[in-house]
């Protein structure tokens, strides 16, 4: 138990500045100006998706679209994201964090109007890939400014409150969606979803890119992976498979076992996620980023095997409950990680990175664990799917083993 301990606090942490102890500097602030400019830019670009989460595959039916379209239109999305996010990362480091907020705003506010004149499930596939890019485009760049913005030795706390936007989008924007579908009609849910994006465009042109050295910019022929990203990204990867698993098929297992209303599972997770991500945030500053994501991934593994198990709306909101701890300690702590071992002018490409992991495991996720459900059923399902943050965390336990043992900073490398 004591060298895992050791292990994890391997992760820890920034590095101070050795000129001044901790005791004599000022707390560095978190929200600025511009924080408080790219959490709105965020909390909006993620609310004009979340409001036609649980609308759109509505829509695809009303046009004539058979179940297997409505996959292919919700799936698009992920599948532009994934195949984007490398090269916008890479684009963000070499020409600048706002005016790819900008283009992916310009994007998140057009394409609603887009959705109105479709007709057939086929154009709303390639609108939705058109919205999967600029969400891409605008979600990695905000991120990359985000990471340039936050205070060293409060990163993890920085990127505690940031994700809070995606939370608050994500408790309101689906029924919302519903509510407005259902008294004003689809047309003027997509109008909403336009206004809403074109909200998010103009904070992004209120936001005030901090200046970079001629010589902290890549060279243009930057990759489009960053290799130091990658540990903590195949670890998160194992943790997005399950996210992909809840929000594809969680409604149909809740209406298949009569557990109530679907809806209510994310709204607990994303209340406890506001409540929870603060803490587990300062936590992980403190402590180590190690010592909050092991934690957490076998916290997901415990939550999805008492989802498995729901038999009454209790067990499934406590399967809730803990499903968003997990992900309130897994998700920032390795995001903070990320920002910690990648130098500065490779930030975007990072973060690019990083969120690669979410876009392949939600998408790889739906395809792999509808297989599994066809065959076995949803219960077995997600049991196998428990088995994933247990994978995670055993890399993460093997990799801070191997650099324990060898003495060099491959898991403890910071940038500060």
């Amino acid at each position: 138990m004591r060298g895992i301990i050791c292990m994890l606090k391997l992760n820890h942490q920034p590095e101070p500045d050795v000129s001044t102890s901790s005791a004599s500097r000022p707390k560095q602030p978190i929200f600025t100006r511009n924080f408080i400019l790219a959490s709105l830019n965020n909390f909006f670009t993620a609310a004009s998706i979340t409001l036609l989460l649980a609308t759109l595959p509505i829509y695809v039916v009303q046009i004539g679209g058979r179940q297997s379209e409505v996959g292919l239109v919700m799936g698009a999305f992920s599948i532009a994201a994934l195949l984007v996010r490398p090269f916008s990362g890479m684009a963000i480091d070499v020409w600048g964090r706002k005016r790819f907020m900008v283009l992916g705003g310009i994007g998140m506010a057009l394409s609603p109007f887009l959705y109105i004149i479709t007709a057939s499930p086929l154009p709303l596939i390639g609108v939705r890939l058109l919205q999967g890019m600029a969400f891409s485009i605008t979600s990695t760049a905000v991120t990359a400014l985000v990471a340039d913005i936050s205070p060293p030795l409060r990163r993890g706390e920085a990127v505690g409150y940031f994700g809070m936007s995606n939370n608050l989008s994500m408790a309101a924007g689906p029924a919302l969606g519903v509510l407005i579908m259902a008294s004003a009609g689809f047309t003027n849910l997509f109008i909403v979803t336009a206004g809403i994006g074109l909200t998010s465009l103009v904070f992004s042109l209120l936001v005030h890119e901090p200046q970079r050295s001629p010589g902290a910019r890549p060279a243009r022929r930057s990759p489009l992976i960053e290799r130091t990203a990658l540990f903590p990204t195949l670890v998160f990867y194992f943790f997005a498979l399950v996210v992909g698993a809840v929000v594809t098929f969680l409604p149909l297992f809740a209406v298949q076992r009569g557990l109530g209303n679907p809806g209510l599972f994310f709204t607990v997770q994303a209340v406890v996620l506001i409540v929870a991500r603060n803490w587990t945030g300062q936590l992980s500053d403190r402590v180590g980023r190690g010592a909050v994501a092991v934690p957490g991934l076998l916290l997901g593994t415990i939550s999805i095997v008492l989802l498995s198990q729901a038999s009454s709306p209790p067990m499934f909101l406590g399967a809730a409950v803990l499903y968003a701890l997990a992900f309130a300690a897994v998700q920032p702590s390795l995001m903070a990680l990320v920002i910690d071992r990648v130098k500065p002018d490779v930030r975007g490409t990072a973060m690019g990175t990083y969120m690669l992991a979410m876009d392949a495991g939600v998408g790889s996720g739906a395809l792999l664990w509808g297989l599994v459900s066809d065959a076995w059923g949803y219960p077995r399902m997600y049991m196998v799917v428990s088995l994933m943050p247990l994978i995670g965390m055993g890399l993460f336990l093997w990799v801070s083993r191997r650099a324990r043992k060898r003495g060099v900073g491959e898991v403890t490398h910071t940038s500060p």
